[in-house]
């Protein structure tokens, strides 16, 4: 794994714990080597403020300047993480990510290497099936489960979508 890929894998791990518990969730669950790579991933892809944001955090503030720090962030550009700026910094730099560039990268890589499916799990799936085809008519081109506007990847097979 390049520096690059670590660096950016650390963005979407901080983004995770702060949507997930916020920034105390953050400085609890993650190591200070995840916490230096986080910013520096955050440099990285275009976020300087929330990057100079993350490093105020870690100098150790009180409660109420943490609360401050977290609001901060939520309007930085921390948001734009879920719009996919790391992955637009990928197809940038093609040299520093050997690995997949995006969701329907990785789960085609993992299709490609076969994963198998059990019995039990092909059956539950069909029961969700006929569940699922009473509210849409939208079905995953890959496997056809079919997969409401509402889910952001086929049940069945992983595919992502984007919700609707």
């Amino acid at each position: 794994m390049t520096n690059a890929e670590h660096e950016v894998g650390c963005v979407y791990l901080l983004h995770w714990h702060l949507l997930h518990g916020g920034l105390s969730a953050v400085l609890a669950e993650l190591d200070r080597d995840d916490l230096d790579a986080a910013v520096a991933g955050l440099t990285r892809i275009g976020a300087p403020k929330a990057a100079s944001l993350v490093t105020r955090a870690l100098q150790g503030m009180d409660a109420d300047a943490l609360e401050d720090i977290q609001t901060a962030l939520a309007r930085s550009e921390i948001a734009a993480i879920r719009l996919e700026l790391p992955m637009h910094y990928a197809a940038e730099h093609l040299d520093e990510f050997r690995g997949p560039r995006s969701l329907i990268e990785l789960w085609e890589s993992m299709r490609a290497r076969g994963v198998d499916e059990k019995p039990e799990r092909l059956a539950k799936m069909e029961r969700l099936a006929e569940s699922d085809a009473r509210f849409t008519d939208r079905r995953c081109p890959t496997c056809g489960q079919p997969v409401p506007k509402y889910k952001s990847k086929c049940r069945r097979c992983g595919r992502p979508f984007r919700a609707q």
